[in-house]
């Protein structure tokens, strides 16, 4: 109302009669301040939107990452008890003779087919002869024809492999003697009396953490024990490699460890073993060099009391003053094979532009 202004511009005349303040200066002070609380609010709001945001991006980005990782963990588990599945059925047909070596050729194809495998191989029960087709220690890409039995004095012999998957000159013969009945694997086999995983153990040629899935043979007729057979999967080969080609934030990092905390493989650089030769072990993933990975393992050890009874979700935690977002899987094939997969992201990796502006 007019009344209500002139008492107003009575007001502000006396404040400028008392105050050396302009008047002008009066004027804006309120405007000024209720358009920086508004850009406030707004802004903040709108941080506080963009934050929520970009963490609902990060769950919908975890399922998708963890479920790509679960799907080519099944595709290589699987493939090992393919192989296992045709040379056990070889072995109990006669068509491999494991103490002569007759049919060595037929490991070959298999290793052939799968040239990612480590090593195909069966050893007796009986004679305690191993036979086996896999990769040379120098080359890769070149296979071999491994032996041990009475006639090597149980010393394990290495012969290079002809075009038709046959053994043709000796390459090396180890200063090793070889029995497979007293290899852990070939125990835990005969001792549960179905297809299995071995546990995981660092091979004594590649000193890397391997698995072996292995299978008994039995005579169908009298039940009687024929060998065990099995193919192994170099794990720090055959997952490490996936897990660094996997895309998955610019910090973020994906990692699979043993339910005691030895890992097993990892999408960083950082070493997952330590020692050297015969005393090379696994490194425990609280241990790592790598702080995300040391960080999350700890986190999920604090809140499960241990690894043990970890369970498959989705968590937020805080690491030097840094919000990551972490999933944890439990994977497990029903051949009691237990594996936990870990992927976590920092929050700063989906935040940076919002911060910016």
């Amino acid at each position: 109302s007019i009344r209500e202004f002139l008492i107003s511009l009575m007001i502000l005349r006396k404040i400028k009669k008392g105050s050396k303040t302009p008047l002008r200066v009066v004027l804006i002070i309120p405007v000024v301040a209720q358009l920086v609380l508004v850009f406030g609010i707004v802004s903040y709001l709108s941080y506080k939107n963009g934050q929520a945001s970009v963490k609902e991006i990060a769950y919908q980005l975890r399922d998708e990452l963890t479920a790509r990782i679960l799907q080519q963990l099944t595709v290589t588990i699987e493939r090992p008890y393919s192989i296992n599945d045709i040379i056990s059925s070889y072995v109990r047909e006669g068509d491999i003779d494991i103490v002569t070596g007759r049919g060595e050729h037929l490991l070959w194809n298999q290793y052939k087919i799968y040239p990612s495998s480590n090593l195909i191989y069966c050893g007796t029960e009986a004679e305690g002869a191993f036979l086996g087709v896999g990769a040379s220690n120098e080359d890769d890409d070149k296979a071999q024809i491994f032996i041990a039995n009475e006639s090597t004095d149980r010393y394990r012999h290495v012969y290079d492999v002809d075009e038709t998957g046959r053994r043709s000159v000796l390459a090396e013969a180890l200063e090793r003697q070889y029995d497979p009945r007293v290899r852990p694997w070939y125990e835990k086999a005969k001792r549960l009396r179905e297809v299995t995983w071995s546990d995981i153990y660092v091979d004594f040629d590649t000193f890397l953490p391997t698995i072996s899935a292995i299978a008994p043979v039995y005579n169908q007729a009298s039940g009687e024990l024929l060998a065990i057979c099995g193919s192994d999967i170099i794990l720090s080969l055959e997952l490490t490699e996936f897990l660094q080609n996997l895309e998955i934030s610019e910090s973020g990092i994906a990692f699979i460890m043993e339910p005691s905390g030895g890992l097993i493989a990892s999408s960083t650089t950082d070493p997952i073993t330590t020692g050297t030769g015969e005393d090379i072990k696994s490194v425990a993933a609280q241990n790592s060099d790598n702080s995300i990975i040391s960080g999350a393992s700890n986190f999920l050890i604090q809140t499960y009391s241990g690894l043990e009874d970890i369970q498959s979700s989705q968590w937020d935690f805080n690491l030097a003053g840094d919000r990551q977002y972490l999933e944890v899987v439990r994977f497990g094939d029903g051949y009691n094979l237990d594996w936990i997969v870990v992927l976590v992201m920092p929050e700063s990796d989906f935040m940076e532009k919002i911060n910016q502006s």
